[in-house]
């Protein structure tokens, strides 16, 4: 069940993960600070949730050009991306970032327990997008959009949760009603 909701910073922190044709372009490793290539398999679960998201990434850049967000360069996201999956045990699978106009990382990854993955998810996000300043909720994020994706050692697809920042909004989704890393109605 996917649900669309404004992003409040505490509801849906910003994430900024860019889109799926990166499931098979850089799959990668945690373990080192720089990010290994290895050949894996990513699910192809994720079609729907990344297509509605970049569909919603695009339609927004298209409607408000003229906010400009940080995008530090890809190699520095992914040092903080290598940082967190040793910091909270989850593998790399794929990243990619999408140009809408500015880069958005699009981000799979593979966790051995959902559950407590589910629960990091809010410290994850602010490894990879911490808020700065004081203005309104959609403001202050370094990226126009983020998407990290979850699944489980089997391939299968367990939660999503997604952003794009000049629409004010973003989402979540889990297969099951535990799962939901946020406050959800």
């Amino acid at each position: 069940m996917l649900q669309r909701r404004p992003v409040v910073a505490a509801a849906l922190l910003a994430l900024t993960v860019a889109a799926c044709g990166a499931s098979k372009k850089t799959p990668s490793s945690a373990g080192s600070a720089k990010l290994q290539t290895q050949a894996i398999s990513v699910s192809q679960g994720w079609e729907d949730l990344v297509r509605h998201w970049r569909q919603e990434l695009l339609a927004a850049a298209d409607k408000d050009k003229d906010v400009k967000f940080l995008t530090p360069e890809q190699s520095a996201f992914e040092k903080k991306l290598a940082a967190a999956a040793d910091q909270f045990g989850f593998r790399v699978l794929s990243t990619e970032f999408v140009p809408a106009p500015q880069g958005s990382p699009l981000v799979i990854v593979e966790a051995p327990s959902p559950t407590r993955f589910s629960k990091d998810t809010p410290a994850i996000f602010r490894v990879l997008d911490p808020r700065k300043g004081n203005g309104e909720d959609w403001q202050g994020w370094d990226y126009e959009g983020f998407f990290l994706g979850a699944q489980d050692e089997q391939g299968e697809p367990f939660l999503a949760v997604f952003n794009f920042m000049r629409e004010h909004g973003g989402g979540q989704w889990a297969r099951s009603e535990d799962l939901y890393p946020f406050p959800h109605g």
